[in-house]
């Protein structure tokens, strides 16, 4: 064979081979964008310092674990720094301002003709690791009664408050190792709906995870 058409077979040969085959029918050539993110928790995503640092003391209390002791003094000891630790964080904690979780056990109240009282309402606030609650009702006229009244289960929220320390059984003694069930006494102040679309740390998050590249 001439040298020109050995040089122009082997030619061939690598431009096959470096061109890979070609696409079939339908196929597309564009390479594959890797899947999207899932979506931002609105309510983790907004959470304050203040109310992530106590989250994570209830979970610390809660679930306390004594198995590396050496024995029962030693198990007994464990216990009570934490108890000491939880009481610290628990007794230093006042107000709450804006502190995010998802209302629940929404109650509504009718009015009472004999004692004049108004409809009310009541409910929780679930911020992950325990609740808050309150023994108050808030009356019909009242700006959470009309913000908790167009709400559903589950809605995220923002609440500012104070803890209540007059509630029976609200000392750090009483709820240390079970506060995720007994929930967090409170008076709440504001009530206000937390958009799950339209603040911008959501949408930026979400756009940032979705984004090709990133």
């Amino acid at each position: 064979m001439d040298t020109w058409k050995i040089l122009l077979a082997a030619g061939g040969a690598a431009l096959l081979v470096s061109c890979g085959p070609a696409p079939q029918a339908g196929e597309s050539s564009q390479p594959a964008l890797p899947p999207a993110a899932p979506p931002v928790d609105p309510v983790a995503a907004q959470r304050p310092a203040d109310e992530a640092v106590f989250i994570r003391d209830v979970e610390q209390i809660t679930h306390v674990s004594t198995d590396g002791a050496k024995n029962d003094i030693e198990a007994q000891n464990i216990k009570d720094s934490a108890d000491s630790n939880w009481c610290i964080s628990y007794n230093k904690l006042g107000e709450f301002q804006r502190w995010v979780g998802r209302i629940r056990n929404i109650k509504g109240f009718s009015a009472d003709p004999n004692s004049g009282d108004p409809k009310s309402t009541n409910f929780e606030v679930d911020i992950g690791t325990t609740f808050l609650k309150s023994g108050d009702v808030y009356n019909d006229g009242t700006e959470i009664y009309r913000t908790v009244s167009n709400m559903k289960e589950g809605d995220p929220v923002v609440v500012s408050g104070t803890i209540d320390r007059s509630a029976e059984y609200s000392g750090c003694e009483y709820n240390s190792d079970n506060i995720d069930k007994t929930g967090l006494d409170v008076h709440y102040t504001s009530v206000e709906p937390l958009s799950e679309r339209t603040d911008w740390r959501y949408r930026s998050a979400t756009y940032s995870a979705r984004k090709p590249g990133r």
